[in-house]
């Protein structure tokens, strides 16, 4: 979601909660203190995937779907 050109992530298994995401390069975004958030583009569509990084190590794909 966004709003006054600002990029915000609701977090449905955190509670629902809302973030403000902070851009760390084109594609790159921190979302807290223990993760990033990586969209993946595409020619064909805007955002093929996301990605979330995590400071573990572990790293979560969804990929978008129509």
């Amino acid at each position: 979601m966004s709003a006054n050109d600002k990029l915000y992530c609701k977090n449905d298994y955190n509670g629902g909660g809302i973030s403000e995401l902070k851009q760390l390069s084109n594609n790159l975004f921190i979302l807290d203190k223990e993760a990033q958030i990586e969209f993946i583009k595409d020619s064909r569509v805007p955002i093929l995937e996301i990605k979330i990084l995590v400071n573990d190590g572990s790293v979560f794909e969804e990929k978008r779907t129509n």
